[in-house]
């Protein structure tokens, strides 16, 4: 489709906004246990929760079930030099 075309462009800030959802979660690695830790994961997973119900979005997990999902993920990733 031609760009002069497009009604609702691809650049739209409100198409961006209004179809995903962002929260940050951080973690932070203890180098004396060499784990992972969550920094307040169940809020982050919460709020993120909000945000997709604001968007007229309804999620099939709940926060913990968020939580569980992504707790196994940093180990399966190889860290950059290690």
């Amino acid at each position: 489709m031609r760009w002069e075309e497009v009604t609702v462009h691809v650049s739209s800030v409100g198409h961006a906004s209004v179809s995903a959802a962002f929260e940050g979660v951080h973690s932070y690695e203890s180098a004396t246990r060499d784990t992972l830790h969550g920094f307040r994961s169940h809020e982050h997973m919460q709020r993120l929760l909000d945000s997709l119900r604001l968007s007229w979005l309804e999620p099939r997990f709940d926060a913990d079930e968020f939580v569980a999902a992504t707790v196994g993920l940093p180990a399966s990733w190889e860290a950059p030099g290690k």
